[in-house]
Parts: C-alpha cells; structure tokens; sequence
C-alpha cells in the first residue's frame, strides 16, 4: 500500500497565478527538472501523455537558468527513494538550484 501511495501522490507547492491546471498546452514550450534521488521515469512520461517536454539537468544553476530560459513553462519535481518516516531535506545541491 505504501508504493501504491507514492506512486499516486503528487503535491503543489506553488500555484502562483492559477496555472495549475495548466491549459493550451500546444502553445507552451515545456521544460521539465528533476530533483532528489529516486527515479521519475514515471512522472516524464505521465507529463509527456500531455505535452511535449524537454527535461533539462543541469549541475550549475547559472547554466541551469540559461538552459530554461527558452522555456516558457518549467516543472520542477522532487523524487526521494527513502521510506515515507525517513527526513526528507533537501541536499545542499539541491538548494543550490
């Protein structure tokens, strides 16, 4: 039931300006990064049912910015392997981005 649940739970930490649910998606270049240590084969390809996304990895945050600049859309996600008890702060790398 566990993985059941963190297959299925996604949460907002952001909506600013109501783009949640994100409409006319023909119209958006959508750019997509990934966050954390678990995989998220899963979530890219749910979000490429819908649009066509590009996900950007980037180490540097100065390069990182000017890959998404281009972008009109960006999703940022967060995928953590570890059991749901366990902390889950973000890395100093993470923070970094």
């Amino acid at each position: 039931m566990q993985n059941r649940l963190y297959e299925n739970i996604v949460t907002v930490v952001r909506n600013k300006a109501s783009i949640i649910p994100i409409k006319n998606l023909e119209k958006d270049k959508i750019a997509y990064v990934k966050l954390g240590d678990d995989s998220n084969g899963v979530f890219l390809e749910m979000l490429k049912n819908y649009a066509e996304v590009t996900e950007i990895s980037n180490s540097n945050l100065d390069s990182l910015l000017t890959d998404l600049s281009d972008y009109s859309k960006v999703i940022i996600s967060y995928h953590k392997a570890d059991g749901a008890w366990k902390k889950h702060d973000l890395s100093s790398e993470e923070i970094q981005k």
